[in-house]
């Protein structure tokens, strides 16, 4: 009986901490994907901004 117990204990464990595993990679790729969600915009217009200036630059070169 008390071995019955033991089992179930550990496979209850087990389980949680898999959960608690797949909760936390998840939770980690959401930040991770929010993260790149709020740094993307502002980079491509940077690049923009640089290849327009670039552009600009260029043309008044050619002046």
């Amino acid at each position: 009986m008390n071995k019955k117990i033991n089992i179930v204990g550990i496979l209850t464990i087990l389980l949680s901490l898999g959960i608690i595993a797949v909760y936390a990679s998840i939770q980690t790729a959401f930040m991770t994907g929010l993260i790149t969600d709020l740094v993307a915009p502002p980079a491509a217009v940077l690049v923009g901004m640089v290849h327009a200036g670039k552009k600009f630059q260029s043309d008044i070169e050619k002046l």
